[in-house]
């Protein structure tokens, strides 16, 4: 008996579909320029990324894009929700429409390679005191948390294969966790024939104005035919 051709997922467009490589980290991405309906899809990637991009955080602080630095083994993202089905008596099975989710503990994990650069420690630490010197900066950890210890957000971008500005410019996915702070390090490690490494999770949180809004977005570009530019 012959055998019939092997079934498979693909589809037209799977090409222009796949996400890329590790991407890159921002921290304070201006994402709500980036969104506007006047903003050119040529151009959007830029002006979220622009260091001369600042904007307003919800500390009330001006601030500024900047990259996250060199990473090693990517960037992991967790979106840590907890489901469950209310407790019904004589329940056999899962039913549709009782789940209620009870936490959704939000957050990214990587592994700085900059350790010798003041705001990528102060990051990783989560709370810290910095004192300036004559030749140094010292960074001290601190017992006690400030709001200015949150970044107003980590934006990931990320290469989409075939996925470009009709210019030609990056047109990236991106994932915004807003309100983030390093909640945990892990050891740090000094070490022959290695490099020093922060290993942390970053974790997002909503604001207590906007408790039940999720600090968590997709943000994926729209097809060629449907962009604004």
């Amino acid at each position: 008996m012959p055998i019939g051709s092997a079934l498979s997922g693909l589809r037209a467009g799977f090409t222009e579909k796949i996400v890329l490589d590790a991407g890159v980290a921002y921290a304070n991405a201006n994402i709500t320029k980036m969104l506007l309906s006047t903003i050119s899809a040529n151009f959007a990637f830029a002006v979220a990324t622009d260091p001369v991009s600042t904007w307003t955080d919800p500390n009330g602080d001006t601030v500024a894009p900047r990259k996250l630095g060199a990473t090693r083994g990517g960037m992991k993202i967790n979106l840590g929700k907890t489901e469950r089905q209310v407790e019904v008596d004589g329940r056999r099975f899962p039913i549709k429409g009782i789940n209620r989710i009870d936490m959704m503990d939000l957050k990214v994990g990587c592994a700085l390679l900059e350790m010798a650069d003041t705001e990528t420690l102060r990051l990783a630490i989560g709370t810290s005191i910095l004192t300036d010197k004559q030749n140094f900066e010292v960074i001290t950890p601190y017992l006690y948390e400030s709001n200015t210890d949150y970044l107003g957000n980590i934006s990931i971008f990320a290469t989409i294969s075939g996925k470009t500005a009709p210019n030609g410019n990056p047109l990236p996915i991106c994932v915004v966790l807003e309100n983030c702070k390093a909640l945990n390090i892990q050891e740090i490690t000094f070490a022959d024939k290695s490099e020093a490494v922060l290993q942390l999770d970053l974790v997002a949180h909503a604001l207590d104005s906007a408790a039940f809004d999720c600090p968590l977005k997709f943000i994926v570009p729209k097809a060629l035919e449907d962009l604004y530019y």
